[in-house]
């Protein structure tokens, strides 16, 4: 199938490396490439993300492995998965794997859950829709239905329960962390 390929066998494993270059596909196109072979054998395949160099077949074979087990158990119908679409996927998945998610979040985080119980508020969601717009008030108050001083009032509210500075880019992005991570966890 692949003249710019070599077949290899490890463990109950077929490894094909596969020189893109001269095969004239793209990473992109090694799904719908396969897709035939995969379903006559009942293989799945995990596709690892391009690499430069052959000193990296290792990554690239641990890669295609942890591709299959975490693409099976979120789309256990597909036939292949691509690494570098599951690639946020596999860091929440070994995050978890040793640790629970209260362990890796920020106690203060979860006052806004406390809080929201306590006064049927949603600080929670405000704080998620902010930081998922990227900080633009006027798309986080239109998706929320709010009037941007009310987005300013809770903002202000969340900064004073949690002690989050909301302009500090690191906070940001464990906020953001936390939400995937539980979003995932939840899944």
């Amino acid at each position: 199938m692949y003249p710019a390929g070599f077949t290899l066998i490890k463990d109950e494993h077929i490894i094909l490396l596969l020189n893109l270059t001269r095969s004239n596909l793209r990473e992109e196109d090694m799904p719908s490439s396969l897709a035939d072979f995969l379903r006559e054998g009942f293989f799945k395949a995990g596709i690892s993300a391009s690499k430069s160099d052959i000193h990296y077949l290792a990554d690239a074979y641990q890669e295609a492995l942890q591709v299959i087990q975490i693409g099976n158990d979120m789309d256990p119908t597909k036939w292949s998965y691509r690494f570098p679409d599951y690639r946020m996927n596999y860091v929440y998945w070994k995050c978890l794997q040793n640790m629970s998610s209260s362990s890796l979040v920020k106690e203060r985080f979860f006052r806004l859950e406390k809080y929201d119980r306590k006064h049927g508020t949603s600080l929670k969601d405000t704080l998620r829709v902010y930081l998922d717009h990227d900080r633009n008030l006027a798309r986080t108050s239109d998706e929320l239905y709010i009037h941007r001083s009310t987005l300013q009032y809770r903002l202000e509210k969340i900064e004073n329960l949690t002690g989050f500075d909301l302009s500090d880019p690191e906070t940001r992005f464990q906020l953001l962390f936390t939400y995937r991570l539980l979003d995932w966890e939840q899944q």
